[in-house]
């Protein structure tokens, strides 16, 4: 597993925030304990003030993640002692056949500073924000139906569901902060330039869910020439940061750490485990 830096600046933070990034740990009963104690001890050797879990902590399709939640739920209680976490579902968790208790009742199952934020099922978590000091962190949890869709029709159906939510936020949200909006699936950057929302509403967008490999620049241009291909096997976005047309965020997808990159088997050796830190430092 690696370390990538990424520096980013803004007038608006009063001091320097260091945001590490976890996507993609897909932790199994098989495999995962090694993955969540190399992550932990980063998280103790690093400077850190926020860490942000954009989705698929945990791999749903694995039957013994009920029985063993409470590995998920130590792990995030552990390394919130070094920052607050602000942790959103992604397409994985959806996939689960139970959902974990501590989805349900997050506040009896964490003693540390965790924040399970953006998903928008009421039943179980009605929050999708945390505010501290000058940075606030709005989740987006979408809908499981919106993960079944190709990439090309993400971005409106997003929009579409998710436009009196946004609205919302554009009216409610304080801009004089510096506002992080963290979403499993990169099309919600895409979907928020068909949105009628500030475009400068928020200033960082954090990603995963594409595992990060870096395709040949081949592969890269028959994604934009051939319709054919899988938008899974060759994502628009691999990782790194994104420019979107109206929008003032830039977009930053995260490598992720589970080494393997969707269905493109070619390319799984190509990729290695990634804990991304976000750097943001005055101008």
């Amino acid at each position: 597993m690696i370390k990538k830096e990424h520096i980013i600046t803004s007038p608006k933070v009063d001091d320097e925030k260091n945001i590490m990034v976890l996507s993609d740990l897909h932790y199994n009963s098989q495999n995962g304990i090694n993955k969540l104690r190399l992550v932990n001890k980063t998280a103790f050797t690093e400077d850190i003030t926020h860490i942000v879990i954009p989705g698929d902590l945990y791999d749903g399709s694995d039957e013994n993640i009920y029985r063993n939640s409470h590995r998920i739920t130590g792990f995030l209680d552990s390394i919130s002692r070094y920052a607050p976490v602000c942790y959103v579902q992604g397409n994985s968790e959806q996939d689960c056949r139970y959902l974990p208790d501590f989805l349900w009742d997050p506040a009896s199952f964490f003693s540390g500073d965790v924040h399970i934020i953006g998903n928008l099922d009421s039943m179980y978590n009605p929050n999708y924000s945390y505010s501290t000091g000058d940075v606030t962190i709005v989740g987006l949890g979408l809908d499981k139906r919106i993960y079944k869709l190709d990439d090309k029709h993400k971005p409106q159906a997003i929009a579409k569901s998710y436009s009196k939510w946004f609205s919302i936020l554009d009216s409610t949200l304080c801009k004089d902060r510096f506002n992080i909006l963290v979403c499993h699936d990169p099309m919600v950057g895409e979907s928020l330039s068909y949105l009628n929302i500030d475009p400068n509403l928020f200033d960082l967008i954090i990603t995963g869910h594409k595992h990060g490999a870096v395709y040949p620049a081949d592969l890269v241009t028959l994604l934009a020439t051939s319709k054919e291909l899988s938008s899974e096997a060759f994502p628009k976005y691999q990782e790194g940061f994104y420019d979107i047309d109206g929008v003032g965020a830039k977009m930053f997808v995260s490598g992720g750490i589970t080494e393997y990159t969707l269905e493109n088997s070619e390319l799984e050796a190509s990729h290695e485990g990634t804990i991304d830190f976000i750097r943001i430092r005055k101008p």
